[in-house]
């Protein structure tokens, strides 16, 4: 059997599946609340506690060349001057 035909046998069982769905959910308005309203739900709530902002997190600088270079404090200056995090510890590794 062709790839085509097959393709049309499985539009074939789908249609109907698709109509029966359809006329279910005409039936039964709780089943449309549940199936619309948990997404809805996740996507607000998911919306809000997944927020991209971050604020005082701890910074630990491990130095393993220990180069003059390395050591400067400039790095250090980088990462925390943004606000959002704060130097807990440089160590030479």
């Amino acid at each position: 059997m062709g790839s085509r035909a097959k393709d049309r046998i499985a539009a074939s069982r789908l249609w109907p599946l698709f109509l029966k769905e359809f006329h279910q959910l005409r039936r039964n308005r709780r089943l449309v609340l549940l199936l619309f309203l948990p997404p809805v739900l996740n996507i607000i709530l998911f919306g809000y506690t997944l927020n991209p902002t971050f604020e005082n997190l701890r910074l630990g600088i491990v130095d393993d060349s220990r180069t003059p270079e390395s050591r400067g404090s400039e790095r250090a200056w980088c990462f925390t001057s943004a606000g959002t995090t704060r130097l807990a510890s440089i160590s030479g590794g």
